[in-house]
């Protein structure tokens, strides 16, 4: 209704009105007096007024409400998704034109319809479960369905329902329609974007995983290979020790001590025959030096402890370095992990002496677990950055050989303060062979004895070089207070010749294959007391030495030492009771 016609109704009214006052005023002054008349005048007039100004509250009521009603329209009809109402049979009483416009029919052919009409026949369980449980419980009801259209497509909706009261009291639903259409298929979109991504992920997973054993393969492949260079580095190294001390040293001490009998033959020539047992003495240690430089022997008699040791008099000697070991000696170090770790050590030593800028350090051995072993190298020298080109490829060398294995070298450093490497390796104890302590006759040796005299030494001679023995037998032979009754190539020969012969001394070579001198000595300390054993040896190494003494020997002699000394050496170790 317009605001003209609301005025023209009035008009209209107004009039009527007027026509019948008019009426009944005359009936009125007929009956009335003039005061009478006069008072119901004004009470009409107040009336008049109360009617009109009732009349105006109505008409601007008539207009709010019109403007509701338009506001209702925009925001019920014109809503931007779908609303309807519903009974609790499902049937739709009132719809805005979203919802028909969703599905596609006119406003008016929805109401009285039953709203399943519209849902597709697959989800018309959905609805009729929704809509049960929200007339049972009041709850509100929130679920997704596939609307059909009037021209047989259809759309996926989201239903929100909640429950209400008609004018009568009468229970009903109302319920908001959102096309989810296009959210759906996003999701879907998302979901085979999802997939797709993750499939590809999966393959360049395995594809990495791939790559990755294939790299984990070529590392170890390296690290073998590394190894294996090591190895055989360290086995030439060895060979060529192994060849100037078991040939070189062997063939001059055996030329030494040939040349030293000529002295008692010639007189006249005894001046020559001295310079060139000079000379020979100092072919002897330019060529032990080397040997001892390539590989000590007393890392593969004595282990890795002694080694350290060594290593010890060696900075003293060459360099000036004083290093004090501590730790207890761990046993059974395989030979290659015993090598490296004392290759590892000299290298340290050797960085502390050119970049440190002190004259001291501390060597540290032990077992943090069960299963490793470790070295620590410190000292308080001036230190570097940590991470920096100051490690330079020395360590980083070192490191690499570490990691082959399977350890580690950390490094703490700072200017200033020192520098702190310690090196873990992986470590299990290697099972070495029992000693023999018995071997078949046919292995011994036949020896060239001579008939023993009461007040004579008898000497038993173990040396693994044939040159050695027969020199040492030789100039033996020459003293008359000593017999040389048997003489062994090995260890094991050492002690069944002992067994049976029953020798005063030992002259006992402290390196040798199989069962070394160390070995052979306790054995036979162990099993016949009474006799002395001196040890022979190349080397004129401290840690040997003690080992030997260790295992019970009386005395040491280096093999290219003057013959007077080995002499009184066997007849001072005889004259002793102990």
């Amino acid at each position: 209704m317009t605001e003209a016609s609301t005025s023209n109704q009035a008009a209209d009214l107004r009039w009527r009105a007027e026509d019948k006052a008019k009426r009944d005023e005359t009936e009125v002054q007929e009956t009335l007096s003039p005061e009478d008349a006069r008072d119901l005048i004004h009470e009409l007039h107040v009336h008049q007024i109360e009617l009109e100004m009732q009349n105006e509250e109505l008409r601007r009521t008539q207009v709010e409400l019109e403007t509701s009603r338009a506001r209702y329209f925009d925001l019920y009809d014109l809503a931007p998704v779908g609303y309807f109402t519903f009974s609790e049979q499902g049937l739709i009483l009132e719809a805005n034109l979203t919802v028909a416009t969703l599905l596609g029919v006119a406003r008016g052919d929805l109401i009285k319809q039953p709203i399943s009409r519209f849902v597709f026949p697959e989800d018309q369980d959905i609805l009729y479960r929704h809509r049960r449980q929200l007339f049972a419980t009041g709850a509100p009801q929130v679920y997704e369905v596939r609307l059909a259209r009037k021209d047989g497509a259809h759309f996926w909706a989201r239903l929100e329902a909640t429950t209400d009261q008609d004018a009568d009291g009468a229970p009903m639903g109302r319920t908001v329609v959102s096309d989810i259409t296009e959210r759906n298929r996003a999701e879907e979109e998302r979901r085979h974007f999802t997939e797709t991504l993750e499939k590809r992920v999966a393959e360049r997973t395995r594809e990495l995983k791939a790559a990755n054993a294939s790299l984990e393969q070529s590392a170890a492949q390296l690290r073998k290979l590394a190894v294996e260079l090591t190895q055989v580095e360290e086995r030439e190294r060895k060979r060529l020790a192994t060849i100037l001390h078991d040939h070189l040293q062997q063939i001059l001490v055996a030329a030494k001590i040939k040349i030293g009998l000529l002295c008692a033959l010639d007189e006249d020539q005894a001046q020559a025959i001295l310079q060139v047992l000079d000379l020979l003495r100092d072919a002897i240690d330019a060529s032990r030096s080397l040997a001892v430089d390539l590989h000590p022997p007393v890392l593969l008699d004595g282990g890795l402890m002694p080694g350290l040791h060594w290593l010890v008099r060696w900075a003293k000697e060459e360099h000036g370095l004083e290093v004090e070991v501590t730790g207890k000696d761990t046993p059974d170090v395989p030979e290659p992990l015993s090598i490296l770790l004392f290759q590892t050590v000299r290298e340290l030593l050797l960085n502390v002496v050119k970049h440190a800028g002190v004259d001291r350090a501390s060597v540290d051995m032990d077992q943090p677990g069960a299963g490793s072993l470790r070295v620590v190298v410190n000292d308080h020298g001036i230190g570097f950055p940590q991470n920096s080109s100051a490690e330079g490829f020395g360590l980083f060398h070192l490191r690499e050989r570490i990691s082959y294995i399977g350890g580690t070298l950390d490094v703490a450093s700072a200017p200033g303060r020192g520098a702190r490497v310690s090196v873990t390796v992986p470590f299990q104890p290697c099972s070495k062979s029992p000693l023999i302590s018995a071997i078949p006759n046919d292995a011994l040796i036949e020896a060239s004895l001579r008939e023993a005299r009461p007040d004579t030494y008898h000497l038993l001679v173990v040396d693994d070089h044939t040159l050695v023995r027969q020199g040492l037998v030789e100039m033996l032979s020459k003293e008359t207070d000593i017999a040389v009754i048997g003489v062994a190539a090995n260890g094991e020969e050492a002690i069944q010749l002992a067994r049976s012969l029953r020798p005063d001394i030992v002259l006992m070579d402290i390196s040798m294959p199989g069962i070394n001198g160390i070995d052979a000595t306790r054995i036979i300390r162990a099993e016949m007391p009474e006799v002395r054993v001196i040890g022979l040896s190349m080397h004129e190494d401290v840690e040997m030495r003690c080992k030997m003494q260790e295992a019970g020997a009386k005395a040491c002699y280096h093999k290219g030492g003057p013959v007077e000394e080995l002499v009184e050496a066997i007849r001072a170790v005889t004259r002793s009771r102990s």
